[in-house]
């Protein structure tokens, strides 16, 4: 129920339907309205949507804490405002709002509450958006998204749209490692 949830809020941020097309990319507003429909799920408040619906059931028996689910609507806005990491703490701040609060809330469905394997929940969750990140800096580039940070790409040269050319994938790979 709560990947119902998520994948709903990553179509509408990316304008697509189960993942797949590409329409238009959401505004602020949409961002807006998304969290407006998702914290008033999270308080109990009614809904007729399925993904808010799944979400308000599962929040309430898993008792999730509302700063998650903000926090994983920070990082569809900042895709929203087509935002770009400058440099490897922004990455992971967007890694852990795409990903690893995720994560998180994951654990907590499966009954953890320890910090300790919280804290690991997330770092999964991070390490599967930058495994996702790496994968796909070409295809990203060519949608006019980069997830590098910025004094990466400038520190060997490189501008955004390089990373679509053949000849600078070798230089682009080596900076995900």
């Amino acid at each position: 129920m709560l990947y119902a949830w998520c994948r709903h809020c990553d179509d509408v941020t990316d304008g697509q339907d189960h993942g797949r097309g590409q329409a238009q990319q959401a505004t602020i507003d949409t961002i807006q309205a998304l969290r407006s429909n998702s914290l008033a799920a999270v308080r109990g408040q009614p809904c007729d949507e399925l993904p808010f619906i799944a979400l308000a059931s599962v929040a309430r028996r898993h008792h999730l804490p509302e700063w998650l689910i903000e926090d994983h609507l920070a990082g569809f806005e900042f895709d929203a405002k087509n935002g770009r990491p400058q440099t490897l703490d922004d990455l992971m701040r967007y890694c852990y709002q795409v990903a690893g609060s995720v994560g998180v809330m994951m654990a907590m469905i499966m009954g953890v509450h320890d910090q300790k394997t919280l804290y690991r929940a997330n770092d999964l969750g991070l390490a599967f958006q930058l495994t996702n990140i790496a994968r796909d800096i070409r295809e990203d580039a060519e949608r006019q998204r980069c997830y590098l940070p910025a004094n990466w790409l400038a520190e060997h040269e490189l501008r955004e749209s390089d990373l679509t050319l053949a000849e600078h994938q070798q230089t682009a790979y080596r900076l995900a490692e």
